[in-house]
């Protein structure tokens, strides 16, 4: 019922106007905003760093120093997938943005369900193609239904798609007072789930069985942070604030990867708990960039602008081409043998830079457009 647009959001009520009317509403895009722009950027070069580090964090001895490269990496860009539904909830969600539920389906979810069937098919002839696959009907269909590892994000946003025009009555609702609520019982439950992940803590037993008994799941959800980057637009930070608040996010990828180091080598194996999307020091880290760049205002040229905006677009094509990009790459050089600390940001940029040029030129041709 929430999500029928003549439901008017203020009552249990229903608007008399004809539904048909309602749906004829057309969606008015917000304004360009380059800061929003920038940070979709460097969320993107983050999810390709992230791929370049764990790459070998499994198969790499924890106490080699490769591996210690490869974790301080990793916790350095672990924000990268929730400042991207960040940033998709900010416009989604924006009280400007109309959009009738045909819309929604034909353009944003139809979109990115043909660009997951197209790129899973590229991926599975690639699989088949270097034996990763087996040349068999059944397996090729499971492999092209299943996709590559890092396509589950298209999925799960497709999933935050559906349900926003229920998500949009929450911020068509919500006041100052709501907002900061929301925002700290997200932040109560993801020192939660972090506690979770630290057995080395006195008690860490007892200390999973009370955690266990706090329904965090109800808040840690995508969706949560889906609103989350709407809540941040509307809520301001004093000096002071904004000083702790990026202390705090610089901080949480040194204590996460001092952890993740300690409790490696005392298992003897990769330990990757404390990089889960939902502990604090994943979500301090999204806040504290998403609000950083919030307030950015750069001076930069109408030409540099142009640019940034090309880029921007590009984003979407990046992250769904840069693992193939990655593994040609791979598959041409030892990569394991380069020190990982100069192997991750080396192979990153240029893995970034290719599948940029990869995207850009994609784009170019008539009907491929719309899969990037």
């Amino acid at each position: 019922m929430a999500g029928d647009p003549r439901y008017n959001g203020r009552d249990c009520s229903w608007d008399t106007k004809d539904r048909s009317d309602a749906m004829k509403t057309t969606e008015k895009k917000p304004e360009r905003q380059i800061h929003f722009d920038l940070l979709r950027i460097l969320a993107c070069f983050m999810v390709v760093v992230l791929h370049a580090a764990s790459r070998f964090f499994d198969t790499t001895p924890v106490e080699a120093e490769n591996w210690m490269a490869y974790n301080a990496y990793d916790a350095l860009v672990r924000s990268a997938v929730p400042l991207f539904v960040m940033l998709s909830g900010v416009f989604f969600l924006a009280p400007e943005r109309r959009i009738s539920l045909r819309k929604l389906y034909r353009k944003s979810i139809g979109r990115i369900a043909l660009a997951y069937v197209v790129w899973s098919a590229v991926y599975t002839v690639y699989d088949v193609w270097t034996g990763a696959v087996a040349c068999q009907p059944l397996y090729v269909l499971q492999a092209w239904i299943a996709g590559p590892k890092h396509l589950w994000y298209i999925p799960m946003l497709i999933g935050l798609y559906v349900i926003s025009p229920l998500l949009k009555k929450i911020t068509e609702r919500a006041d100052r007072d709501l907002i900061r609520y929301g925002i700290v019982v997200f932040l109560v439950a993801a020192i939660v789930k972090t506690l979770k992940a630290c057995p080395f803590l006195p008690g860490a037993q007892t200390i999973v069985l009370l955690a266990d008994q706090i329904p965090t799941e109800l808040v840690l959800l995508y969706s949560s942070y889906f609103l989350l980057g709407w809540f941040l637009t509307r809520c301001s930070f004093s000096k002071t604030q904004k000083r702790i608040l990026y202390g705090a996010g610089a901080l949480c990828p040194v204590v996460c990867a001092l952890l993740t180091a300690l409790v490696s080598r005392q298992n003897g194996e990769a330990y990757a708990d404390l990089y889960n999307n939902f502990t604090i020091f994943t979500a301090l880290e999204a806040v504290a960039v998403f609000v950083f760049f919030k307030d950015f205002a750069p001076s930069v040229s109408a030409r540099m602008k142009a640019w940034i905006h090309v880029l921007s677009q590009c984003t979407l094509g990046i992250y769904l081409t840069h693992i193939l990009v990655l593994r040609i790459l791979a598959s041409q050089m030892d990569l394991q043998a380069v020190a990982g600390i100069w192997m991750v940001p080396s192979v990153s940029v240029v893995v970034f830079a290719l599948s940029f040029v990869l995207t850009w030129s994609l784009r170019k041709i008539k009907g491929v457009r719309a899969l990037l």
